[in-house]
């Protein structure tokens, strides 16, 4: 996937042209393509964990719980 930006600009005799570039993000959605993969797999296999399983942030806002929490806590 290549992404384009580009502005317009004047050069020193006040002709106008456009300044711009091209930049191949391919590599780097593939990457987050396989990270949001290898998330959903865990989120899967916790789901699926009998232990009753919670992550907390810095602030103790809660980021996750698992399926077997929700249901043990009524949520």
């Amino acid at each position: 996937m290549l992404v384009w930006t580009a502005h317009p600009s004047r050069d020193g005799a006040g002709d106008l042209g456009f300044v711009g570039a091209v930049t191949d993000v391919s590599e780097q959605r593939l990457a987050e393509a396989a990270i949001r993969e290898g998330e959903r797999e865990l989120r899967l296999i916790l789901d699926l964990a009998p232990q009753l399983i919670a992550v907390y942030g810095p602030n103790r806002e809660r980021l996750y719980a698992n399926r077997v929490l929700l249901d043990y806590l009524g949520f």
